[in-house]
């Protein structure tokens, strides 16, 4: 996953500060303003719909603890 974020969206990857497995189907990826839980096999592609999200909480003036992307086609957002 990660050498696909590298490939199709550089800048994201270089804002990521860690990644690890959370139990056998889940990853957690460590971004300066939060973390972000996705399957395994996440795509770049659905990592990288986290952004829109992102820029919208920014502009509300919202923190996220956390975005979920286990849910087909959502982004769930938790909030500080």
């Amino acid at each position: 996953m990660l050498a696909g974020v590298r490939a199709v969206a550089p800048a994201l990857f270089a804002r990521i500060s860690a990644v690890r497995r959370d139990g056998a189907e889940d990853v957690i990826v460590t971004f300066p303003d939060g973390v972000v839980r996705a399957r395994v096999d996440a795509t770049p592609e659905r990592l990288a719909d986290t952004g829109p999200v992102r820029a919208d909480l920014a502009r509300r003036g919202l923190a996220y603890a956390e975005l979920d992307l286990r849910y087909r086609d959502q982004v769930v957002a938790r909030l500080k």
